[in-house]
């Protein structure tokens, strides 16, 4: 299933980048190698996609990437371009948070937050499911639940009717361009950790104290 999912919504994404002409799926910086600190990538498993829906497969990947575009422009339309496009605008707002904290601004509450970096449709996110935001999108229930639904499985265990701005985060990681990382995230941090020549303080929580605000 994770294999499913990364390389079938990859694959819609790299549709929209063929329509589109674009040459790179990050509108922002290219991401940076993963052997930079010292880091290895799982090398990505082969095969071909399919989509079942229960019954039948629906979608069946080809080994010709013409085909696979006909395939699926035929059955999504050019939903898959505004996929991709509604998860970019997404990053893009999301990026603003960065030039916040580096005016060392804070906010009173997430709401407050939210608003700042991506405005009424962003707080949104926040009070509704993922199906309901991408419905009102214009996304078709078929694409949503065969393009859609397997991502929130793999990678939550549950279905689109998963909080709008955690499927959103979900979304933006099937990305064909992402890469795993060998030994686990765990590596990233004790390699930034490494390079960055600190002095690390280990220590334990012994207790919690709860207080009130007054």
């Amino acid at each position: 299933m994770g294999r499913f999912a990364a390389a079938l919504v990859g694959s819609l994404f790299w549709l929209g980048l063929l329509l589109c002409g674009l040459g790179s799926l990050a509108s922002a910086e290219p991401r940076a190698p993963p052997n930079r600190i010292g880091l290895s990538s799982v090398p990505a498993s082969g095969g071909l996609v399919g989509v079942y829906n229960g019954k039948s497969l629906v979608f069946e990947e080809s080994s010709w990437f013409v085909i696979n575009v006909i395939k699926l422009v035929w059955r999504y339309g050019f939903q898959s371009l505004r996929m991709h496009m509604w998860v970019e605008d997404l990053l893009d707002k999301f990026m603003r948070i960065y030039r916040y904290q580096s005016h060392d601004y804070a906010f009173s509450s997430v709401e407050k937050l939210m608003h700042a970096i991506g405005g009424d449709d962003y707080v949104r996110l926040l009070n509704q499911t993922l199906r309901e935001n991408l419905k009102k999108a214009g996304f078709s229930e078929t694409f949503l639940n065969e393009m859609i639904a397997p991502v929130m499985k793999v990678n939550y265990g549950q279905s689109t009717d998963i909080n709008a701005f955690v499927g959103a985060v979900s979304l933006t990681a099937a990305d064909s361009n992402l890469w795993a990382v060998e030994g686990g995230n765990k590596i990233v941090c004790s390699g930034l950790l490494q390079a960055s020549s600190s002095n690390l303080i280990s220590g334990s929580v012994m207790s919690i104290e709860e207080k009130t605000r007054t």
